[in-house]
């Protein structure tokens, strides 16, 4: 590591970073795995790519570690952090600094830290044969700067516009977690039917209608999706997606591209080499409601084929739109410089081509998602610092969304800061149940969702 002056600022480079002088910026570019540590002590501000976008005064980052007994906390790409960008704005000196590259294609996995170093706030960039542009931009606020930034065209995104329809989305979980489902069997997916018709009375057409644990319980039995026989079965559910077209409502459906169930390894003995594997050579396992579930490696043919083959029988049964659920919402799991995001984007890519859209929860700048859920998520550190949910050291900023330009965003109808702050043509307003919570089907369902049809207005 040696260290360095960068337009007057401390930074701490590898050996392998090499530094190129331009105009009015520099160029750091690296060969291999590279760290670059940036003291924060000179900041007032940082924005760094949390989801949508993290605003924080940097006095607070040494506080919240210390809080969470953690000497660093981090995010990664190109999963939690959502682009290569940071913007660290200088109150005294009235400038920003932007540490910006362009979006990687191939989804190298790179590790974002914010360290307590000394008792100083550090940022911590990891990467592999990474090329950043370091800039300087005069301005008395980091709105000014950003805004500068912004008409400069300085950030160049790889995603195709998308259009947008839908202005609302309806959630409804037929089965809790545990198994449980309110609704009664003679009735079964019929309820779907009088959902979409709500729907139509008051938001009239072209919305969504969003259904997940709709195969059993919720968080079990991936990647299994045949519709609950219990509801009526996979001919039921087709029938009620028929009404659902009547209504002129849009139906999507729930898959999830990251998890399999551990108790179903039997069954698909063949991926068991698409099963991510840590350094010790054992199975990278999460848990959901007490149920084990292997990560897997999106990088695997045979389990993005079975996942294609899975959103193909949905399409049969009527399906427009799948959620891809934990593409951009779940850190990426390997050495630094592995390449995770070009599984997902041609997972995405592969489902697309069935005539189906595909919304990720989340935000990515390699994901060409037809839409990406911007949800606020209670913060939410584990205990090795991974930032799972939410903005621990500071608040939403939704600067990626701006930079994303003509990308469609779905938001919950409690967010109203996103909402008011993002083009309203571009967003599909989630009408939720609960802020935070899962939109489950129980007695008080269609009297709950009828009230907040009542408020989209």
């Amino acid at each position: 590591m040696k260290d360095y002056q960068i337009l007057n600022y401390d930074f701490e480079l590898s050996n392998n970073i090499n530094l190129l002088q331009l105009d009015n910026n520099w160029l750091l570019q690296s060969n291999g795995l590279s760290k670059l540590y940036i003291n924060l002590h000179p900041f007032n501000q940082l924005f760094w790519p949390n989801r949508e976008g993290e605003l924080i005064f940097t006095n607070n980052i040494v506080k919240v570690l210390n809080e969470n007994k953690l000497r660093a906390s981090s995010i990664c790409y190109p999963s939690t952090a959502s682009m290569n960008l940071f913007i660290l704005f200088n109150k005294n000196l009235c400038e920003s600094l932007f540490i910006f590259s362009k979006a990687d294609k191939e989804g190298k996995i790179a590790l974002f830290s914010l360290l307590n170093k000394n008792d100083n706030p550090y940022l911590l960039i990891e990467g592999s044969s990474f090329e950043f542009k370091l800039l300087a931009i005069e301005g008395k606020s980091i709105e000014e700067t950003i805004e500068k930034f912004i008409q400069a065209n300085l950030y160049q995104t790889i995603l195709s516009k998308r259009n947008n329809s839908a202005k609302y989305q309806v959630q409804v979980g037929l089965f809790s977690p545990y198994g449980k489902t309110n609704i009664l069997k003679e009735k079964g997916f019929d309820v779907l039917k009088d959902i979409s018709a709500l729907m139509k009375e008051y938001i009239k057409d072209n919305n969504i209608l969003h259904i997940f644990a709709y195969h059993g319980s919720h968080d079990s039995k991936y990647p299994n999706y045949l519709p609950s026989e219990l509801l009526g079965g996979s001919e039921k559910l087709k029938k009620a997606i028929i009404e659902i077209h009547k209504n002129k409502q849009k139906c999507s459906l729930y898959m999830n591209a990251r998890l399999f169930d551990s108790s179903l390894l039997d069954e698909y003995r063949y991926l068991e080499n698409s099963i991510v594997r840590d350094e010790n050579n054992k199975y990278v396992v999460e848990t959901y409601y007490d149920r084990d579930f292997y990560v897997m490696n999106p990088r695997s043919e045979e389990w993005r084929n079975l996942l294609v083959k899975k959103a193909a029988y949905l399409k049969t049964l009527g399906c427009d739109i799948i959620q891809l659920d934990q593409v951009a919402g779940r850190a990426a799991i390997g050495p630094i410089g592995t390449k995770w995001g070009s599984g997902y984007r041609s997972l995405i890519k592969d489902i697309q081509s069935l005539d189906l859209e595909v919304w990720i929860q989340g935000i990515n700048e390699i994901y060409q998602a037809n839409r990406f859920e911007l949800c606020f998520r209670y913060p939410n550190i584990l205990e090795d610092g991974t930032i799972r949910g939410g903005y621990p050291f500071g608040h939403s900023y939704p600067l990626v969304p701006k930079l994303l330009e003509n990308q469609n965003f779905i938001i919950p109808m409690s967010s109203k800061s996103l909402i008011e702050n993002i083009d309203r043509n571009l967003i599909t307003i989630d009408l939720e149940n609960e802020a935070g919570q899962l939109s489950l089907y129980s007695k008080s369902y269609m009297n709950n969702l009828e009230n907040n049809l009542k408020k989209s207005f």
